[in-house]
């Protein structure tokens, strides 16, 4: 499961729930970013939702033997 949660304190809002396990997020302000194991497949990719609500999709999927530990991000890359 990926969640939020307000830094000041209150509800958990989960994010998306068909995850089994996240290796590494980030975020731009407007977007995070995380890579994940899925719960039905197992399979590693890399996500994508907007902070103010909406849907997770898929930014790149199978991302194979890589388990990303740490993310980060500039003006137009992400890197893991």
């Amino acid at each position: 499961m990926f969640s939020r949660v307000p830094l000041a304190g209150g509800s958990v809002d989960v994010l998306y729930s068909d995850i089994n396990l996240v290796w590494a997020a980030t975020s731009d302000g407007t977007t995070v970013y995380w890579a994940a194991a899925r719960q039905t497949s197992g399979t590693i990719d890399l996500w994508r939702a907007p902070l103010a609500g909406g849907g997770p999709k898929i930014y790149m999927g199978l991302l194979g033997d890589y388990y990303p530990v740490s993310m980060t991000l500039d003006a137009t890359r992400i890197f893991w």
